[in-house]
C-alpha cells in the first residue's frame, strides 16, 4: 500500500513560466480534454477529485510494467479497488508537459457512466496539485498558470465563493461544509462527478428534521470505479442553508450517499479557479443559478450483464409507484425495443446521450421483465418529488 501511494503521488511539470489555454468538450457534465502520449493524441477525463489513471487497453498498448498494486481503497459507493500502479514517463496536455507521472489502471469500459464518455484515461490531483487551475465553463477552457502571482478574484462581491482547502494526501481538494455546529464533513472538490452536493450519510441523523421534503433512495443508485454499489437507503433533501469556509450555501438538495463531494452539477455555473499556491477555490457565478427541484419518475435504472435493469426507486409522499421490483429487466422504453443483447452503445445513447430518455421525456412507458418470466406494462410521470 505504501509503495503504491508512492508512485502515485509522483507527478510533476516540467515548463516554467507559462500561461497556458486548453480547450474542452463538455458532455454529461463532464470535462474532457485531449492528452498526447508517445506521440499519440487520447481523450481524458478532467478529474479533481481521483488520481490519474489509464484504461487497461491503453496500459496494454504503451506497454506500461507494473511497479506496484492497490490492494486497498474504495471509490465512491464503497467497492474496493484492486488496479496496477506504475509511472508514465512523460504525459502532454496542449504544450504543456508532465514528467514522471503516478498512473492507475482502471477497466474504463466496465464504469458504468465513464464507459460512455469514450475515454482513454483521467487527469487526476497528482499533476494538477502545484499550479493554478481556472475552469471557464462558460467558453469551455481551462486556463493553467505556474505564476502564483496571476490576478485571481479576492473581492468580495456578491454571489463570489471563496473556499480555503486543504491537500490529500494524493493532492485533492478538500474543504469543509457544516449543516450545524456539530456536524461538520469534509468534502470532496470533485469534477469527477456530474451530481451536485452530496454528504455522507453518517451525517443524515443531524439534519433529517431541518427541510420539510425529503425523497429515500432504495437500491443501488450510483457507480464508482469499482461498478455498482450494494443495494443500500440513501436520502435526497432540500437544505435551507450551509456553510463552507465563511459563505453560505442556500437551498441546495443534498444526496446523503457514501462520500462527501460536490460536483459539476453545481460548479458548472461558476467560472471557478482552484489556487494550489494559496489553497483557495473561487467560484464566480457567471449566470442566475436555477431553483433546485428534484423531478423525477420515482425509478433509476442499472446496466449489468448486458441488460438494463430497475437499480433504485426515489420515494416520498408524492411517489405513486406501482408494482416495480429491483432487478426487473427492461424489454422496452418509451417504443424502443431492447435487444436481449443490450450494447453499451444502446445503453449510453438512451441515459448519457443528447437525447438522454430520463431527461429528456415527461413520461415513461415501460415493458418490463417480471421474475416469473412475463411481461409487465407500466406507463410512469415525472413528478416534482422536492420542490
Amino acid at each position: 500500500m505504501l509503495k503504491a501511494v508512492y508512485y502515485l503521488r509522483q507527478g510533476q511539470v516540467v515548463n516554467t513560466k507559462f500561461n497556458t489555454s486548453i480547450p474542452f468538450e463538455y458532455d454529461n457534465r463532464a470535462i474532457v480534454v485531449k492528452v498526447k502520449i508517445q506521440g499519440r493524441f487520447y481523450r481524458f477525463f478532467f478529474d479533481t477529485g481521483a488520481v490519474c489513471v489509464l484504461s487497461k487497453e491503453l496500459w496494454n498498448s504503451l506497454n506500461i510494467k507494473e511497479k506496484a498494486k492497490m490492494t486497498q481503497g474504495q471509490d465512491s459507493q464503497g467497492n474496493t479497488l484492486k488496479e496496477d500502479i506504475s509511472v508514465l514517463p512523460l504525459l502532454e496536455i496542449a504544450d504543456l508537459q508532465f514528467k514522471d507521472v503516478g498512473i492507475m489502471t482502471l477497466d474504463i469500459k466496465n464504469v458504468p457512466g465513464l464507459n460512455c464518455l469514450g475515454v482513454d484515461g483521467v487527469i487526476g490531483a497528482n499533476i494538477l496539485k502545484k499550479l493554478i487551475w481556472n475552469i471557464d465553463f462558460e467558453n469551455k477552457q481551462i486556463n493553467v498558470t505556474d505564476n502564483p502571482d496571476v490576478e485571481n478574484i479576492k473581492t468580495k462581491a456578491d454571489g463570489i465563493l471563496h473556499i480555503p482547502f486543504e491537500k490529500t494526501i494524493m493532492g485533492q481538494p478538500v474543504f469543509d461544509a457544516s449543516i450545524t455546529k456539530d456536524n461538520i464533513l469534509e468534502v470532496i472538490f470533485d469534477t469527477g462527478s456530474n451530481g451536485g452536493w452530496e454528504f455522507s450519510k453518517d451525517t443524515k441523523g443531524g439534519v433529517m428534521s431541518l427541510p420539510d421534503d425529503i425523497a429515500m433512495v432504495y437500491g443501488r443508485s450510483g457507480a464508482g470505479g469499482g461498478g455498482y454499489g450494494a443495494i443500500d437507503t440513501t436520502y435526497i433533501a432540500k437544505i435551507p442553508q450551509f456553510e463552507v469556509g465563511n459563505d453560505l450555501i442556500k437551498n441546495q438538495l443534498v444526496h446523503f450517499d457514501y462520500s462527501s463531494t460536490v460536483g459539476n452539477k453545481f460548479l458548472e455555473n461558476y467560472n471557478l479557479t482552484i489556487n494550489y499556491f494559496e489553497n483557495l477555490i473561487t467560484l464566480n457565478p457567471y449566470k442566475v443559478l436555477k431553483k433546485e427541484q428534484l423531478r423525477s419518475f420515482g425509478i433509476g435504472f442499472i446496466y449489468e450483464d448486458n441488460e438494463i435493469k430497475i437499480g433504485s426507486f426515489i420515494k416520498n409522499e408524492k411517489t405513486e409507484l406501482p408494482s416495480i421490483e429491483l432487478g426487473m429487466r427492461v424489454l422496452e422504453i418509451n417504443n424502443m425495443i431492447l435487444s436481449d443483447s443490450v450494447s453499451t452503445d444502446q445503453f449510453c445513447n438512451l441515459f448519457y446521450s443528447e437525447t438522454n430518455i430520463m431527461d429528456k421525456s415527461d413520461t415513461l412507458n415501460l415493458v418490463l421483465l417480471d421474475r416469473n418470466g412475463e411481461k409487465q406494462k407500466y406507463i410512469l410521470s415525472k413528478k416534482n418529488l422536492i420542490n
